[in-house]
């Protein structure tokens, strides 16, 4: 179970994006959420920003989070592979969200790849 000082600190140091039109939801993964933490544990984050220049959105938030960039891993949800966005929507919390509904219909499409991947990938590791 994730601890809530570690969901307060990312709702803190992530505050800036929650107005932004641009961005669909935030959400914890890994470590925080599996459990497993070490001292040395970075922040898994996962920012969700459809149809948006994923560039664009990774410039702000470096430039907004400058001083604590250093203990978050950040990601933004379109460029990962398709295990590590298996990961998020099957595991992830989320954290900033505008619209919970929303952003799960939104997942729709990825998730019907990710459960047919899965399914054939039972197959090829026996």
């Amino acid at each position: 179970m994730v601890e809530q000082p570690v969901i307060e600190q990312v709702k803190a140091d992530f505050g800036f994006l929650a107005d932004d039109p641009r961005i669909s939801g935030i959400m914890l993964f890994g470590s925080h959420v599996h459990g497993g933490t070490t001292s040395r544990s970075d922040i898994d984050i996962c920012i969700i920003a459809p149809g948006r220049d994923p560039g664009e959105i990774f410039q702000k938030v470096l430039r907004d989070l400058e001083q604590h960039n250093d203990q978050y891993d950040i990601w933004i949800f379109e460029e990962l592979p398709l295990h590590m966005q298996g990961e998020i929507m099957e595991h992830g919390i989320p954290i900033i969200c505008k619209d919970e509904p929303a952003l799960y219909e939104y997942f729709y499409r990825y998730r019907k790849i990710w459960q047919d991947v899965k399914f054939r990938m039972q197959f090829c590791t026996g």
